[in-house]
C-alpha cells in the first residue's frame, strides 16, 4: 500500500460524488481511501457507504470533533507509506498522487509536499488559479504564508505521526503545525495547478474571522522567533487589516470579487488543462456509487 488518501467529511453531500470520482480517476492507482465522517447530517454518509471498493475504508460514529481530530484519526489507521490530504468538496488533478510520488523518489531529503492548485466555484467553474510560483521556505514566509496549501499536501506517514495536529486549533491548524516543526522538516512545493480548489461560493464571513484570529494567535505564539518583533507586529496588523475588509465586503455582498481577485487568471493551456481533467473525472465510474443508487448521485460536471 502506497499511498493513504485521507477524506474527513462533514455536510458535503453535494460535492461528494465529484471528490470521490476524482480519487477513482488517479493514474496511480496502489492507493487506500479512508473517509470519515464527522457527525454529517446532510445524508453525505450514504453517499461514502454506497461505494463498493476494497480500498475504500468508510468510518462513522455520529460525532463532531473536527478537522485536526479527524486528522489525527486518519494518521492513526493508515497503512500507506505516505498521507495525502484532501477536502471533500474538492477534486484532485488525476495526475496529482503519480506527480507527488514522483517528486518524493528523486528528493528523498523532502518531508511535506504541496502543490498548486486550480480555483473552482460551486458550480465547478474555474475561477483562476494560485501556487503557480516557485517558494522560498523562510521562517516569515511560514508563518505569513504558509509553506503549503493544506489541502495539496502529501508527506510521509512516519512524519505524521511523529508530529501530531493541535487538537485545539479548529482554525488554522495546518499553519501551527508547520510553524511548531519548521526546524526539523523538509518543505517542498510544485508549482504546477495539481489540486482543484472549490474558494469562490464556499467561504463565509465566520470562517475567514476565525482564520484571521488563529493567525494572530499563531504570532503571539510564534512571531517573535520566526520574523522578529517587528515582523510579528507587522503581520499582525496585516491580518487585523484584511479581517475588516472581509468585514466590509461581506457587508457590502461583495466578497466573492475579492475572493477572486487571490488567484491569477487562467492562460489559454491552463484552461484547457482544466477541461481535460473535468471530463477525466467526469468519465470516471466509482463502483456502488453508481450501479446501487439509481443516479441518486449524479457527477455536477456531467450538468
Amino acid at each position: 500500500m502506497k499511498v493513504t488518501i485521507g477524506l474527513p467529511v462533514y455536510n458535503t453531500r453535494p460535492f461528494l460524488a465529484d471528490a470521490l470520482r476524482s480519487i477513482f480517476a488517479q493514474t496511480h492507482r496502489d492507493w487506500e481511501l479512508v473517509a470519515i465522517d464527522d457527525g454529517s447530517n446532510d445524508g453525505s454518509i450514504d453517499i461514502l457507504e454506497s461505494v463498493d471498493d476494497p480500498r475504500v475504508r468508510v468510518i462513522r460514529d455520529e460525532k463532531r470533533l473536527g478537522l485536526p481530530a479527524r486528522l489525527n484519526q486518519m494518521v492513526n489507521v493508515a497503512k500507506g507509506e505516505y498521507f495525502v490530504r484532501m477536502d471533500s468538496d474538492d477534486m484532485l488533478h488525476p495526475e496529482r498522487i503519480e506527480r507527488q510520488l514522483a517528486f518524493f523518489s528523486e528528493n528523498s531529503s523532502v518531508d511535506l509536499l504541496g502543490t498548486g492548485s486550480f480555483a473552482i466555484d460551486v458550480g465547478n467553474v474555474p475561477v483562476g488559479a494560485r501556487g503557480l510560483t516557485p517558494r522560498v521556505m523562510t521562517p516569515r514566509f511560514i508563518i505569513d504564508k504558509g509553506p503549503i496549501h493544506h489541502p495539496t499536501i502529501m508527506g510521509k506517514l512516519s512524519w505524521f505521526k511523529a508530529n501530531r495536529y493541535d487538537e485545539t486549533y479548529h482554525r488554522g491548524q495546518d499553519r501551527e503545525l508547520f510553524c511548531r516543526v519548521y526546524k526539523h522538516t523538509t518543505f517542498a512545493h510544485i508549482p504546477q495547478p495539481l489540486y482543484l480548489y472549490r474558494d469562490v461560493g464556499t467561504v463565509t464571513l465566520a470562517k475567514y474571522v476565525a482564520v484571521c484570529q488563529a493567525q494572530r494567535k499563531l504570532l503571539c505564539r510564534y512571531g517573535r522567533e520566526m520574523a522578529g518583533l517587528a515582523g510579528a507586529i507587522s503581520l499582525a496588523t496585516k491580518t487585523t487589516l484584511k479581517e475588516l475588509i472581509y468585514r466590509f465586503c461581506f457587508l457590502t455582498h461583495t466578497e466573492q470579487f475579492v475572493i477572486k481577485r487571490r488567484n491569477n487568471p487562467l492562460t489559454q493551456f491552463q484552461r484547457a488543462d482544466f477541461d481535460r481533467i473535468m471530463k477525466r473525472i467526469a468519465a470516471t465510474p466509482v463502483p456502488g456509487l453508481d450501479e446501487n443508487t439509481e443516479g441518486k448521485y449524479p457527477c455536477l460536471l456531467a450538468s
